[in-house]
């Protein structure tokens, strides 16, 4: 009788035994993909009207995130950020790197490519590079072990110029390989990209591989592979989502057509917010307030999934706080792979991503840095914000010489906002709780003892790589 119940014990637990089984998966590939400028709204799975059906599958397979920030509403900072799992102002990478840049990502920090490197994975990166263009920068210096792609933002040219109206450059691993004209290097971008990244799984798909695909898009100026033009009713910039939508779809297609989907991790997300209205073609997430270039929650808070079938739940989503910086140590804990003994402000979210029963955000307090300055801090609930000058998203009428249209300026007073019920940030609440702000500011106080304030390097700060010309 003991054996018998012992045997439909067994039996009954099989199914769940099979599942573990399944959650465990060695070595498992990881392809990160990083939009630029999208904001929170601009696809269908969060909240957008642009047909996103690729994204909105990848949504339903895996798990949203809808309170996810990048470290600063920018291209260059926020993307030295998600490469090393540190605050960009820890780093020393405050502004937007132009070409030629005197400064760099500092080869003495360690990206995510030499994480899962120390564990045998291959890895490639693809697209826009921006956290520095010479050669010692760039990814194959970087941990990569292939790379192509353009070095900078599309509208930044070799010479310095902005936008780029006569030509465009390619690198290959670390090489110049094409000029192209301006309208056929937008227009082609997304394309050459998702080839370059159907190719790289297709060669490594016996063998553990961490796959960055950076895409151009949606940053202006805008390009449309000519398949893609006038397929939505949203103009040019629709028409770019739904591109970057079938790109994320063929690569989720050739992992299903490899047997590889189960063994990879795909993450979704964006650099910063959306590009202002009244840019030209610009994206405008109307949820939030604001976007790119501002410390609201238009310009940091990023459209995220995470999904692997089998391992993540399906169709899920959390509110709880997470970043951008957490992805390096996340995969670190997910494959195994040791830290250096540099300081990193991410955090392992893997409770959150499999979502563990009462997990919770791992970051009590998350500065936002803009231009070297603390402009804003939050906790899982939150906001703070320091006064400072903004530009808003109301166009003045006026144009720069680069073609480029103004905007009005505002300036925002200390002002302090409760995310989880207003992330429009519309009611200033600090009178109601002076506690909150008083604790946000001691928060923020520690940040700039450690890190810096604007006109000097804090004790805890990795200066960036610097070059050095040639005598």
């Amino acid at each position: 009788m003991m054996l018998k119940k012992l045997f439909i014990t067994l039996l009954l637990l099989a199914p769940f035994a099979l599942f573990a089984a399944e959650e465990k998966i060695e070595s498992p590939n990881i392809v990160l993909i990083f939009i630029d400028d999208l904001g929170y709204g601009d696809i269908a799975s969060f909240g957008g009207s642009i047909p996103t059906p690729n994204l909105d599958k990848l949504a339903k397979e895996g798990r949203r995130f809808t309170d996810f920030a990048s470290s600063c509403p920018y291209c260059s900072p926020s993307r030295a950020a998600i490469l090393t799992g540190a605050l960009h102002a820890r780093i020393g990478i405050h502004n937007v790197l132009m070409a030629n840049s005197p400064i760099g990502l500092n080869p003495n920090e360690e990206t995510i490519a030499e994480v899962v490197k120390k564990k045998g994975y291959v890895a490639a990166a693809f697209g826009k590079w921006h956290v520095g263009d010479r050669k010692k920068w760039l990814p194959l210096n970087q941990g990569f072990d292939e790379y192509y792609g353009i070095p900078y933002s599309n509208d930044i040219g070799p010479d310095r110029s902005i936008p780029l109206y006569h030509g465009g450059l390619f690198i290959e691993g670390d090489k110049q390989v094409d000029v192209l004209d301006n309208a056929e290097k937008n227009d082609s971008l997304t394309a050459r990209y998702t080839e370059r990244a159907i190719h790289f799984i297709e060669k490594n798909k016996d063998k553990p591989f961490f796959l960055y695909l950076a895409h151009n898009a949606v940053h202006t100026p805008l390009g449309v592979g000519e398949k893609f033009k006038d397929k939505t009713k949203y103009g040019k910039f629709g028409d770019d989502v739904f591109e970057m939508d079938w790109s994320v779809g063929e690569i989720v297609k050739t992992l299903d057509r490899l047997n590889l989907r189960k063994k990879t991790l795909v993450i979704f997300t964006s650099d910063n917010g959306p590009a202002l209205a009244g840019r030209k073609d610009g994206g405008y997430d109307t949820t939030l307030r604001e976007g790119k270039g501002t410390v609201f929650e238009g310009g940091v808070r990023e459209p995220t999934i995470f999904s692997q079938p089998g391992t993540i739940p399906e169709g899920t989503s959390t509110n709880q706080f997470a970043s951008t910086i957490d992805i390096l140590p996340t995969v670190a804990a997910i494959i195994g792979a040791p830290l250096s003994g540099n300081k990193i402000d991410g955090k392992d979210i893997r409770d959150l991503i499999y979502g563990k029963e009462n997990a919770v955000s791992q970051h009590e307090t998350y500065p936002i840095y803009m231009r070297g300055k603390l402009l804003a801090i939050r906790d899982t609930r939150w906001k703070l914000i320091f006064p400072h000058k903004y530009n808003t998203s109301v166009p003045t009428g006026e144009v720069s010489p680069e073609g480029y249209p103004f905007h009005k300026q505002a300036t925002q007073e200390l002002a302090l906002y409760d995310l989880q019920n207003d992330v429009g940030e519309t009611k200033d609440v600090k009178a109601e709780h002076p506690e909150i702000v008083q604790k946000l500011q001691a928060a923020a106080e520690s940040y700039l003892q450690r890190l810096g304030d604007g006109k000097q390097f804090g004790p805890e700060v990795r200066l960036p790589g610097k070059h050095v010309e040639e005598k």
